[in-house]
């Protein structure tokens, strides 16, 4: 769960002191000059052939019908053999013929065009220094100085790298235009290795189908690529489109062609530049983690910057804006940027980063708008936007999200902003927003746990849904001389917050707003359109002025307070509404919830009244100094059960209650509800219950029996609330609540419902608790009434309900849910078919024991905002076959969880906007937590799943379970095992088939975890595959039967990072497409063992490490076969400090090369396994390894039709196992081999080089 998912090539420093792998740009892998020191040294021994295999010759005894001539190196001044170590080569006949074998390998020519003939033509071999044109397997270097360089106007076919201006001091030109086409298959520089190189296309296509397109590569280089027409195309899901890759470089690119390219774009760390103008277009495709990403300004010294003046955009995966330390601005001025499918859109992600918009329309389909999205030392981002749109269509917009972030958002002129939520400063960060002129359209401007600022002068701010919490929670919230425009568009919104400034508030669009903080603001308040609600214990606004048709309202919090204004206006010639919310307080108000000094009245002013427990009597409403204007006031609506008329005088308006029918429960004589008994205040005065009546339960019932009411018979009330927060309130008896009412509970208190109640209205829950000992279908009588099954006749609104029955309940009934935290409990089982919604801010809370299960063909929405779904007890079950989704993280577990807790999904679809959390911050009782997919499929939008994440919990102790069964799974990461005290598990059963970016098995310090594929099932990460990362962790996947893990592209898979990891292939097939390590952190230890099955390692430019900078072993047994299709090999040992082990007691290793970097401790073990190598491999087979001993089992090397070279001593081992060599081609041995048994060939020549010995 920690941590965004956006891992790219450039992100290797997951280890402390473990740096990045070089590669070498622009050169071939298998240059000698980047092999090894010993290896390279070995490359110049001469091989001699010993051993020529003839199939048609004569029978050995015990060898079958073979020929072989056995050649040696001859010398008359040394002895064939050592003296002191005579050995008698068994079943070899010795011939006297000498034959000298020098080795030699063809490779690619770096041919250079300089231009010489001046014609730019780039067939004619008078521009190319040696005459010779370069061609498919050549590096084509264009260095014409001053001369011309090629104009390619035709198809010259493919080339193996491409670079313009190579090498310090010399530069290139080289310009494609229409009809010209040019395919690099390996990388393309412009500007390299301290060279000046320009490339214009004016049109023609550029294919680029593997490594890297790189404008700027090397310290001290210089490129440009200029673009007016044409396609560039960087096609593999491998590579990626680079601006000033290197510290100290320059690149440049301006386009207005097209450019498309799978995996990332990234300018930095040098200094990049890309500017797309009108008519161009940037496409970055890829939608996996580490593909489709655009990164501007990233590394420490990273400065990028993009601008956008017009064209389009389109990219699928994280935006960054300043990254990893660099610098990053993004200028957009016009055309349309596009971000899709995974990630988010960054500013200053741990760096400096800008972003300014004029012009030009800006979409996120998905993902949130982070502005300072991390880092420990104190960085700034800012927004600048004076025009266009921005459009957050499905995330949220956070100004400080984490670190030590100073981030700024300013919105002014004629720019548009739209978002779901805002949050200013979250966790440690310092965000402020200026809203400072244009539009912004949000469902809620929030404050975070940070620093927290806006200033509001002049932006329209116009609200997308209902908000309880409109803008809340800002630290400073500060009304300039723009004024705080605020449009309601139709829905009710609630203010809590407190201004200062003395700008207007400007209130238009329906709906109602409320401003319910207290304040220091001192400008006017216009209400322009809809209503505007105060509270009268607040503070703020001077003269009020409520155009026609509008409505001002006041909510009394207390009996006493007044709300104070200057001059109050009603109106020019038309109505407008005053609307009082005298509250739930016992008696009636004493002062006059309104002050003003004076009035304004220009036509019918309606007066409307709400108030729970209003009494016989005047009451004061609205006071006054002075009043001016013919309008009058009259009276509106009233609470139900009341009469009452507008009294009017020279200083004030005022409410005359004459009857009422409003019984509150006060339990005068009993604790009976009846229609006979006299338990109830009617305005103050001893009365009894009125069918039809509005009824109240509250904290002022003066009787002994207090809240236990007995119902002994059927009553019908018109409305019924419980509004207690000291009083315990339980119904129970032989009546029921009948009738269209509905039932509405306030109040921290808890209420119990034991009676069968057959009303039909809405049971609204929105504070407390409410118990029921039953629950039944729609229409049926139960505890909760017996409504239908519409969502909306039950609203979990913040109370909490709680079922108490002992047997297992269902009901088809449905339920909203309207509010934060809100808590549906039962320890008995408990069956949901109905549908359930999801309103405003709001989120469920699962508790007590009992499984819920969430069954039928309704939609079941959980929740809106983050942590959509907690499990605190008991389990939930998603078997249903409609549209099941849930907001943001689901946790399962949690510091508030009560026993065991688990999350079930049976053939059903699931579809979370976040995390799956197993056992987060679960406690220090080893609390368990339990997932569980069958014959389903569940999609996380965002995030991933994660199994065991303490969150800095102090002594966490946790288990949990993570199962796959015949079920499909996506999702951006897995953390299996995420931080120290837990312990994973996790199992791929059946036909399942999971898609994660990044697999982490055994993420942090002293977690421990193991992960099963079994039968067939599939496991794929996009981006990489980590098997214990932290310190202390340990992490172990099996693979067996016919499962199936890949790792695709190129990336990584590690095993023992920084703990002890182990990947145990028993059966089926693993593939590793990019980087691969065995024992890969400083104090890792990684171990590989293959039985059964096929290992692939896919990535032909990267080296397999066994031991990299820990302990590595690779034990191949059994009838594992391991694939190293790597050009380079497999390396052992690379480092000082590392050490590496390969033990081939069975089935069989393919490779290139097997190699030791001349590092760490090294050794290979012949044990009965077959040691193939590869198509291509490299001519030093295997070298510098310190030790290679063939054991019991034999040495058998199959050169598959290569001539290759083993240069280590096979020493002897246990046993004599002997040497069997097969397959065409040369095998020759270089070093003092010591081996026993007998050697064989099979196929191919068998060689002993110069010194060397059989």
């Amino acid at each position: 769960m920690s941590g965004n998912a956006k891992s790219t090539d450039s992100d290797r420093q997951f280890f402390g002191s473990v740096p990045d792998r070089p590669t070498a740009s622009g050169k071939n892998p298998a240059d000698s000059s980047l092999l090894p020191k010993k290896m390279a040294e070995a490359a110049d021994r001469p091989r001699i052939p010993l051993l020529d295999f003839n199939p048609s010759g004569s029978s050995w005894p015990g060898h079958g019908p073979k020929t072989f001539l056995v050649k040696r190196n001859y010398n008359p001044m040394k002895p064939k053999y050592p003296k002191s170590n005579p050995r008698n080569v068994h079943g070899i006949l010795l011939a006297s013929s000498i034959t000298l074998c020098i080795a030699g390998s063809a490779s690619a020519a770096d041919l250079t065009f300089n231009g010489t003939a001046n014609d730019g033509n780039w067939n004619n071999t008078g521009n190319w220094a040696t005459t010779v044109v370069a061609g498919t397997e050549d590096n084509a270097a264009i260095n014409n100085g001053a001369n011309s360089g090629p104009n390619i106007t035709t198809a010259i076919g493919a080339v193996k790298q491409f670079w313009v201006g190579t090498g310090t001091g010399s530069s290139g030109s080289a310009t494609l235009g229409s009809g010209g086409t040019i395919t690099a298959g390996a990388w393309t520089v412009i500007g390299r290795q301290g060279g000046t190189g320009n490339f214009t296309q004016s049109g023609g296509t550029y294919n680029q189908t593997g490594n890297h397109f790189i404008i700027g590569s090397d310290t001290g280089s210089t490129g440009t690529f200029t673009q007016t027409g044409g396609t560039l195309n960087v096609s593999s899901a491998a590579d990626q489109f680079k601006i000033a890759e290197s510290t100290g470089s320059t690149g440049t690119v301006i386009s207005s062609g097209t450019i498309n390219v799978v995996k990332n774009v990234i300018l930095g760390p040098g200094t990049g530049s890309f500017t797309l103008n009108a008519g161009g277009a940037l496409s970055i495709t890829g939608n996996t983690n580490g593909n489709g990403e655009f990164q501007i300004g990233q590394g420490a010294t990273g400065v990028g910057t993009f601008t956008q003046n017009g064209g389009t955009v389109t990219v699928n995966n994280w935006v960054s804006v300043g990254r990893g330390g660099g610098q990053g601005t993004f200028n957009l001025n016009g055309g349309t940027f596009a971000k899709n499918a995974n990630g988010s859109f960054l500013i200053g992600d741990g760096s400096k980063g800008t972003f300014t918009q004029t012009a030009g329309s800006l979409t996120l389909a998905s993902g949130d708008f982070k502005i300072g999205a991390g880092g420990d030392n104190t960085i700034t981002a800012s927004v600048s936007s004076s025009g266009g749109l921005f459009d957050v269509q499905a995330g949220r917009t956070q100004i400080g999200e984490n670190g030590s972030t100073v981030s700024t958002m300013t919105i002014t002129g004629t720019a548009e902003h739209r978002t779901n939520a805002m949050i200013i400063g979250a966790a440690t960060t310092k965000g402020t927003l200026n809203a400072n002129g244009g539009i912004l359209k949000v469902n809620s401007i929030t404050g975070g746990a940070g620093d927290a600022n806006a200033n509001f002068s002049g932006t329209q701010i116009i609200a997308k849904a209902v908000a309880p919490a409109f803008i809340a929670d800002l630290d400073t919230a500060v009304i300039q001389s723009g004024g705080l425009l605020i449009d309601s568009s139709g829905f009710a919104l609630t203010v809590p917050q407190a201004f200062s400034g003395s700008g207007n508030i400007v209130k238009t669009g329906l709906g109602t707003l409320s401003l319910t903080g207290t304040g220091t603001h001192t400008g006017n308040v216009l209400i322009n359109a809809g209503s505007l609600a105060v509270a009268n214990n607040g503070a703020g606004g001077k003269d009020f002025t409520i155009a026609n048709n509008s409505g001002l309202s006041v909510i009394s919090a207390d009996d006493f307070s007044q709300r104070t204004a200057g001059i109050v206006t009603f109106g020019t010639n038309g109505p407008t509404t005053l609307g009082f919310d005298l509250g739930a307080a016992s008696g009636n108000t004493v002062d006059a919830p309104l002050s003003a000094t004076s009035v304004v009245v220009n036509g019918t002013v309606t007066v409307n009244i709400a108030d729970q427990n209003i009494d016989l009597g005047v009451i004061p409403l609205l006071k006054f100094t002075t009043k001016t204007g013919s309008g009058n006031f009259v009276i509106g609506t009233l609470p139900t059960g009341v009469t009452a008329s507008i009294v009017n005088s020279a200083g004030g308006v005022s409410l005359n209650v004459t009857s009422l029918s409003q019984p509150k429960w006060d339990a005068t004589v009993n604790g009976v509800w009846n229609t006979t008994t006299v338990n109830w205040l009617n305005g103050g005065n001893a009365s009894t219950y009125t069918n039809g009546s509005t009824t109240q339960f509250d904290d002022g019932v003066r009787g002994d029996t207090q809240g236990a009411v007995t119902l002994s018979t059927t009553v019908t009330p018109m409305e019924l609330t419980f509004d207690n927060t000291l009083v315990e309130y339980s119904i129970s008896g032989t009546g029921n609540i009948s009738g269209s009412t509905g039932l509405v509970k306030k109040g921290s208190a808890p209420l119990a419902l034991n009676t069968a109640n057959g009303y039909t209205g809405v049971t609204n829950l929105i504070e407390g608790t409410v118990s029921v000992n039953s629950i039944a279908n729609a229409g049926v009588v139960s505890s909760l009434g017996a409504a239908s099954a519409s969502p909306a006749n039950l609203l979990l609104a913040g109370g909490s309900l709680i079922y108490t029955g002992v047997a297992a309940a269902s009901t088809d009934r449905g339920f909203t849910l309207a509010a934060i935290d809100t808590t549906l409990a039962h320890n008995a089982d408990l069956t949901v078919s109905g549908e359930i919604a999801a309103t405003g801010s709001s989120n469920l809370i699962k508790a007590g024991t009992g499984n819920l299960t969430l069954s039928g063909a309704t939609a079941k929405t959980i929740g809106t905002v983050n942590k959509g779904l907690r499990i605190h007890g008991g389990g939930v079950n998603f078997n249903g076959s409609g549209v099941n989704t849930i907001a943001g993280e689901t946790w399962v577990g949690g510091t508030a969880a009560i026993g065991n807790t688990s999350l079930t999904v049976t053939n059903a679809t699931l579809t979370t906007a976040s995390w799956i959390a197993i056992s987060p911050e679960n406690g220090t009782t080893n609390r368990q937590a339990a997932v569980t997919f069958t014959n389903s499929t569940v999609t996380s939008n965002g995030g991933g799943i994660s199994l065991g994440y303490a969150n800095g919990l102090a002594d966490y102790l946790t288990t949990s379970t993570l199962t796959f069964n015949n079920s499909t799974y996506t999702g951006n990461t897995g953390n299996f095992g995420e931080s120290g005290g837990a312990t994973a598990t996790v199992n791929v059963n059946g036909t399942s088939a999971i898609n994660f970016g990044q697999g982490n098995v055994g993420m942090g310090g002293g977690a421990v975890t193991n992960m099963t594929v079994n039968d067939t099932a599939t496991a794929t990460f996009g981006d990489r595959l980590f098997i214990a990362q932290g310190g202390g962790s340990t992490g172990t996947l099996n693979v067996q039967d016919s499962a199936t893990v890949t790792v695709t592209g190129d990336h990584e898979m590690q095993i023992g990072i920084g703990g002890v990891g182990t990947l145990n292939q028993s059966g089926g097939s693993v593939s590793a497409g990019g980087w691969m390590s065995i024992g890969r952190g400083t104090g890792g230890t990684g171990t590989l063992n293959l039985t059964g099955g096929t290992f692939t390692q896919s990535g032909t430019e990267r080296f397999i490490h066994v031991g990299e900078y820990g302990a590595g072993t690779l034990n191949i047994s059994g009838t594992g076969a391991f694939v190293a299709l790597s050009a380079k090999g497999v390396l052992i040992a690379d480092q000082p400090a590392s050490s590496g082990v390969i033990n081939l007691d069975g089935g069989s290793l393919t490779a290139t090369a097997v190699v030791d970097d001349a590092a760490g401790t090294s050794s290979f073990n012949f044990n009965g396994g077959q040691l193939i190598a590869g198509t291509g491999a490299n001519a030093i087979f295997m070298n510098a390894i310190d030790t290679v001993t063939v054991k019991a089992g034999g040495a058998k090397i199959d050169s598959n039709g290569n001539n290759i070279t083993i240069n280590p001593a096979l020493l002897a081992g246990t046993g004599n196992g002997g040497l069997t060599k097969s397959g065409a081609g040369t095998l020759t041995l270089a070093g003092a081999n010591t081996y026993s048994g007998n050697t064989a060939v099979n196929a191919g020549t068998l060689a002993l080089a110069d010194n060397a010995q059989l």
